[in-house]
């Protein structure tokens, strides 16, 4: 059973959130104290039957006009879940509620003055309440106390299963309504394991060992390969633990090659559960490494080697073992760039086996920007409450699948990190608008484009960025663009930014489109400006200068730009025609303020103003 999704109300931080979908890997980020910790801890509480949350994990109630209150505290923390059930459990839910679907939605909630109410979820089910809970958890008397009540037939009936499958024949033979109905404890011991891996623990080798033990341990006692008496039973999984162990020294040794033993022995029983000596290292000259006494840098690699020992042990695990989420909370803390990008493959990996899935805490660009980014969840706090704000950037768009909008946003030098956070993304045509816009921004304003907040995005012949500007729009980012006046009007054109184009993927032309020149932004220059261009950087061969009319001959027909080219090539004497993005840029260096045209102007006003406040 895996957690697709999580939605949180009243958890410190976590006031009110929308659905927060999770990945095989998943990556927290955002702003520190913003609620990727708590997630982790909402997890905890969530999947573990037995745990409950303290006082200060409810939140703090917000009155109508939208402040914090001074009068206490929410009484009840909900938490849903979205699981995907395996076959088995699927067919097990059916047969016992006669539920076909694979993803089922879980809540429970915790009562401030109280303990937890069970996991419940929705059933159509007989209105009588004794039918809100699975029949198997009565017991004899109680089931045919409610079939006398009920008046359902149980002659000749005595064994316990005979009597639930006669109650349930009944029940299904009635009137159904919606209701929330406790899960059934079958399926509650089939919830994901959850193990956190923290940024302290790292610095603690020895818990971290522990850890995987624990987690493997359980695994191993809920196995059914397993009888006999129970000190048989008991020495045979301490000769697994213990096979397991035996492959840490090698991984240990690929991080500190003067390392020639790494000890540590479990030892468990049924009475007290499992325990472990202390953690004993010992160099090839014999003598002990002390690692309390280590710099936080040599427990951090340390604690490498036992990450890729974990991803050895957990890869032996049954394909039909419990899912477990692996939690790695900062675990780039104290790392180099080198053993940053070497425990992300550490933690990809993880992510790769079966029934396991993986999130990450992190603040690293060297995490954010290896991922698919609707795999990101990104944390805020709301500047007035103080509470949670939650953002994931996806697309219901068929076409928008995660690797390609991966693989268009890195071929596009457009890193999540931007998508995250940029404030105005201007979307462009081709290379002219390239090299020009960056340098008419710097006139006008003063500084870069990017130190305004504005991205710029090429999209010249390219489906995949107009993709990625619909994915972007949809995502509330501001989008504007500057676009050739022909893209209004051009029929059967290739072209990717078109009005057609625009009214389809959801873009207001009113408020978004800039549209320049008459057919295209070269010609939206007057040949005063290109003649000047010209004479700087392009002269003639003759010796003779260039001239307005040279360039007002070039408007007559279509394509001027393309004509441009050609016209320089030859009058200048140049091995081959100059690019777009060299006359862009030429253009760009002799422009006045008064002769960028006002299309242009207007657009750069406006992504400003959107990047801006």
């Amino acid at each position: 059973m895996k957690l697709r999704a999580f939605k949180v109300k009243n958890f410190r931080c976590l006031y009110s959130t929308e659905w927060i979908p999770l990945s095989d890997l998943s990556i927290f980020t955002g702003e520190n104290d913003g609620g990727k910790s708590t997630s982790l801890q909402v997890f905890d509480v969530f999947l573990s039957p037995k745990k409950t949350p303290v006082f200060d994990d409810y939140s703090y109630s917000i009155n109508r006009v939208g402040e914090i209150g001074s009068n206490g505290r929410e009484e009840e923390i909900t938490v849903y879940g979205k699981f995907e059930l395996r076959d088995s459990e699927s067919s097990l839910l059916n047969a016992l509620w006669g539920i076909e679907d694979k993803i089922v939605e879980v809540k429970r909630s915790f009562h401030i003055n109280g303990g937890p109410s069970p996991y419940l979820f929705s059933a159509k089910t007989h209105s009588d309440e004794a039918f809100r809970r699975p029949l198997d958890d009565y017991t004899v008397a109680e089931l045919k106390g409610i079939a006398d009540r009920l008046s359902i037939s149980l002659t000749g009936l005595t064994r316990k299963q005979d009597i639930i499958d006669a109650v349930r024949r009944w029940q299904r033979s009635q009137p159904q309504i919606d209701s929330e109905v406790e899960f059934p404890k079958s399926l509650i011991e089939c919830l994901p394991e959850f193990r956190i891996f923290s940024s302290e623990s790292a610095l603690d080798p020895e818990s971290e060992i522990k850890k995987t033990l624990i987690t493997q341990f359980r695994s191993l006692v809920s196995n059914d390969k397993y009888s006999g008496p129970i000190s048989q039973i008991t020495e045979e999984i301490k000769g697994e633990l213990n096979t397991e162990l035996e492959k840490l020294t090698p991984f240990v040794q690929r991080y500190s090659s003067d390392i020639e033993a790494v000890t540590i022995r479990p030892d468990f029983n049924f009475a007290s559960g499992l325990t472990t000596t202390a953690l004993e290292i010992k160099r090839r000259d014999g003598k002990p490494i002390l690692l309390q006494q280590s710099g936080a840098g040599q427990r951090r690699r340390f604690s490498l080697a036992i990450y890729e020992w974990s991803q050895e042990v957990f890869k032996d695990r049954e394909e039909n073992s419990r899912d477990l989420i692996l939690a790695f909370d900062e675990p780039d803390t104290h790392l180099d760039y080198k053993s940053q990008r070497q425990i992300f493959d550490i933690i990809r990996k993880f992510a790769d086996l079966p029934a396991i899935q993986v999130v990450v805490c992190t603040h690293s660009l060297n995490f954010i920007e290896r991922v698919p980014i609707n795999q990101i969840v990104h944390y805020s706090l709301d500047k007035s409450t103080r509470y949670t704000e939650v953002e994931v950037l996806a697309s219901t768009v068929h076409e928008i699948t995660e690797l390609f909008l991966y693989e268009i946003s890195k071929n596009m030098g457009l890193r999540n990190s931007v998508m995250l956070h940029e404030r105005c993304f201007l979307a462009v045509e081709g290379q002219t608008e390239i090299a020009m816009l960056p340098v008419l921004f710097y006139k006008k304003y003063g500084y870069p484009l990017q130190a305004a907040g504005i991205c710029l995005i090429n999209g010249e012949n390219n489906y995949g960025a107009r993709m990625l500007t619909k994915f972007l729009n949809e995502n509330r980012r501001q989008v504007v663009f500057l676009v050739d006046a022909d893209s209004a009007s051009d029929v059967g054109s290739k072209r990717y930014f078109t009005a057609a184009s625009f009214r389809t993927d959801g873009i207001d032309e009113a408020s978004q489109v800039h549209y320049v020149g008459t057919r295209e932004l070269e010609d939206a220059f007057s040949d005063d400006i290109w003649t000047r261009m010209a004479n700087k950087e392009y002269p003639k061969n003759s010796g003779s200068e260039w001239t307005t009319t040279d360039f007002a001959a070039l408007r007559l027909t279509d394509k001027f730009s393309k004509k441009v080219q050609r016209l320089i090539k030859a009058e200048a004497g140049l091995p081959r025609e100059p690019t777009k993005q060299d006359l862009g840029y030429k253009l760009a260096l002799c422009l006045d303020p008064a002769d960028v045209p006002q299309a242009v102007t207007d657009c750069l006003e406006k992504a400003f103003r959107l990047a801006n406040g």
